[in-house]
């Protein structure tokens, strides 16, 4: 039994030693240079690992990395190889260290920070690029997003036009780029300021300025992550129609964890539906604002690695038909439409129950509802948010220690007014280029590079994520249980009694506005 059997209980997948035969895929890769951005982030890394393991004829892998919380890029990439993701690629890929060379940048800077020795690197060797570096907050102020999200896009895109052994080049964007329509297409749609007009508006105004007028030039698209995305992918659109270049955008709904590939279940980050789940799990968040009877538009992150790493081969190799955009929307809800938020959360509820998996750091026990009547989610959260956080804040303060959950509150109610749009909503999502990609595939590229949406069995699938959430992003041990769990008892204790206590309250209320009534009844007969 492996390393991830004995201490996580996580199944890895179990795949035969991968050759270049019967794949066409794989003899694309041999021999190739590539470049990676946001190769730190949870695409870059889940799409290095399947690089370096599965493709191993793969000659070198450029990987664009930035100073970040007082470490250099080179110590961050050292780091980066100690998650769990890359045991075991390790075992399988020994040499992958000379595989992989750093490549200092940053997004957020002119010509995305790159010396002029690194430049003309990248430019002599590159073959590939998958451009998966974002700004994903949806609260950026737009100049910063444009920058990021656009400005460092067009850079990519103007490279690639001028590298001699281009062969394709991948940019990750969103399938809420356009989330104002209805029926989502695999296609390019426009925007009705173009990033010519935008550009004109941060040369005009200052932050101030453009901070005040954001709304108005966001508009129907919501926030500036999606707007920018949007304007990107406009970007993406010139530079194939004007000069030929062989890029493709993949577009992914929800992205959670890994299903299987090539651990189960590994995520790094709170975003979307993770979020929701760890605020929940962790005791921070119990009611969210959420119509749980739309479809839940979700698809794991390795099928999404799979189907990129698939686009660059067929980008490459094949003309586009006639009247058809390199566009690839990862979707799920085209297949399984029963899969609703309320369903999601059913899975993972099931699966936090039934295997007890409390953490030790968790403030309160599980409790948690999705709720749809807008007035009755803003009572639940003062009730269940506020009031017990001022009350804990409270009891910090006299034990002279700083404050910590009204702080993390104001955080959890900001993440769901931008979340909330995306699960108040349906949408109909085209996946045609998807499924004649996998079409394409033969039998063994099937099996290596799996994303075939049908294949996901959710209940399979959830029954993992609550664990690999405990133990990749709360970063709580398996071993820990015993001690959580006894934790979590005293906790129960103490939220039923607050649970009596909101019902005793609200009885209260009830009684009180009964009386005044009654009051007043009687006193307009005794008038009488």
């Amino acid at each position: 039994m492996d390393y991830f059997d004995n201490r996580d209980d996580l199944e890895l997948l179990t795949a035969k030693k991968v050759t270049q035969d019967d794949s066409p895929i794989l003899e694309f890769y041999k021999g190739k240079n590539i470049l990676i951005t946001g190769g730190s982030g949870f695409f870059g890394k889940v799409l290095l690992e399947k690089l370096l393991r599965t493709c191993g004829g793969v000659n070198k892998i450029y990987l664009l990395m930035r100073p970040k919380r007082g470490k250099t890029p080179s110590e961050r990439m050292k780091e980066q190889f100690n998650d769990l993701l890359f045991e075991k690629m390790k075992e399988q890929t020994p040499n992958y260290l000379s595989k992989v060379e750093l490549v200092e940048g940053d997004m957020s800077e002119d010509r995305i920070g790159l010396s002029d020795a690194d430049y003309d690197k990248l430019m002599r060797e590159v073959h590939i690029i998958f451009h998966a570096a974002a700004s994903l907050r949806m609260d950026e102020h737009l100049r910063y997003a444009y920058q990021t999200n656009v400005t460092a896009t067009k850079f990519l895109l103007e490279m690639a036009r001028k590298m001699p052994q281009l062969k394709s080049m991948i940019h990750f964007s969103t399938a809420y780029s356009h989330a104002h329509r209805k029926h989502f297409g695999e296609r390019f749609y426009s925007t009705e300021l173009t990033s010519e007009d935008i550009q004109q508006l941060f040369e005009n105004l200052d932050d101030w300025q453009i901070g005040a007028i954001t709304s108005k030039v966001v508009g129907k698209w919501l926030n500036t992550y999606g707007y920018t995305k949007a304007l990107a992918e406009n970007m993406v659109q010139t530079y194939r129609e004007k000069y030929g270049l062989p890029v493709a955008v993949a577009r992914p709904s929800i992205v959670v964890s890994t299903y299987k590939d090539p651990v189960r279940a590994w995520i790094n980050n709170v975003y979307g539906a993770t979020g929701v789940l760890a605020g929940a799990a962790l005791g921070v968040l119990h009611t969210f604002y959420c119509d749980k009877y739309k479809r839940a538009d979700l698809i794991p992150v390795d099928y999404v690695i799979h189907a990129s790493i698939a686009m660059a081969w067929q980008i490459a190799n094949q003309e586009l038909k006639p009247g058809k955009d390199p566009v690839f929307n990862l979707v799920s809800t085209h297949y399984h439409k029963d899969l609703t938020w309320d369903k999601f959360m059913w899975f993972n509820e099931n699966a936090h129950v039934q295997q007890r998996l409390e953490a030790t750091v968790a403030v309160w026990p599980y409790s948690f509802r999705l709720e749809n009547w807008r007035l009755k989610y803003e009572i639940e959260c003062v009730q269940m948010h506020i009031i017990p956080a001022i009350i804990f804040d409270t009891m910090l303060r006299l034990a002279g220690k700083p404050p910590m959950l009204l702080r993390t509150f104001r955080k959890v109610i900001s993440f769901v007014s931008f979340f909330y749009p995306y699960c108040q909503r349906e949408w109909d999502y085209e996946s045609n280029n998807v499924a004649e990609l996998n079409s394409e595939l033969t039998p063994y590229e099937r099996e290596i590079f799996q994303f075939d949406i049908k294949k996901v069995d959710w209940n399979d699938f959830f029954w993992y994520y609550m664990r690999g959430l405990r133990l990749y992003v709360v970063k709580d041990d398996m071993s820990t249980l015993p001690e959580a769990r006894i934790k979590s008892r005293r906790k129960k204790v103490l939220h039923k009694a607050l649970l009596i206590s909101i019902y005793a309250f609200r009885a209260y209320v009830v009684y009180l506005a009964v009386s005044f009534i009654c009051s007043c009844i009687k006193s307009r007969f005794i008038v009488v």
